[in-house]
């Protein structure tokens, strides 16, 4: 799958595009030729209005919608990720779980093939990158559907896709942003603290499994992209 290039360019809407009244458009979002934006819709940072779109409903920070109601179709990003294949130098791909993983957004589970059936596996505490303390299951996503949209202070997260598959946006705010494709449930991918994420591109069929290190707590939530760069260059320079 071709990847969407990385824009670094100011707010755009194209003279040709006609918005509503009361539309709020984030910092970096495009707007393109012939595209309709309805009263009242908040357009997020760096989001991506395709030409002749009718957007009748808020688009996320970093989307790419289409179509007439406009959908996400994705997300900006810099590299479609195979899972098999480094992320960048800074998320290296961990290795099996169970040993000594390196830090890394894309992680496997142990797995043993046999004729009747395949075991995918992993140890609570032992292989693991962080203690479950809440478990979460997402499925029936409507097409052009999305979840997420959000970074955490401290929270973890493991993302298995244990059916069908879906795309997950994973974005460290220091410009590192790729999508990695969940379709194999020894393929995880790891959510740390201060990486904003999204999910995806669901198949009819997806059945994605969310492992957490902690209780639900609203107080850890980001959900203002802008807010979320400015945690996470904070959270590095500490």
């Amino acid at each position: 799958m071709r990847a969407e290039p990385t824009w670094h360019r100011p707010t755009s809407i194209h003279p040709t595009a006609s918005v509503g009244a009361d539309v709020r458009i984030g910092r970096g979002a495009r707007v393109g030729a012939h595209a309709v934006v309805a009263p009242g819709v908040r357009i997020g940072p760096e989001a991506l209005v395709a030409p002749s779109a009718v957007v009748e409903w808020d688009v996320p920070a970093l989307a790419v919608v289409h179509g007439s109601p406009a959908r996400v179709r994705s997300y900006r990003h810099d590299r479609y990720v195979d899972p098999a294949s480094p992320l960048c130098e800074r998320h290296g791909v961990g290795v099996a779980l169970g040993g000594a993983a390196t830090p890394g957004w894309v992680r496997r589970l142990a797995q043993v093939g046999q004729a009747r059936g395949t075991l995918t596996h992993a140890h609570v505490g032992a292989g693991l990158p962080f203690t479950v303390r809440r478990v979460m299951v997402v499925r029936d996503v409507p097409a052009g559907g999305h979840r997420g949209d959000h970074g955490h202070r401290t929270l973890h997260e493991l993302l298995i896709c244990v059916a069908g598959s879906c795309d997950v946006l994973l974005d460290d705010g220091l410009g590192c942003r790729v999508v990695v494709h969940l379709a194999d449930p020894s393929v995880t991918a790891y959510v740390a603290p201060a990486v904003w994420t999204a999910q995806f591109n669901h198949s009819p069929d997806a059945v994605l499994v969310i492992l957490a290190s902690a209780p639900y707590d609203p107080g850890d939530y980001i959900d203002d992209y802008d807010a979320f760069v400015a945690f996470a260059r904070t959270t590095t320079s500490s």
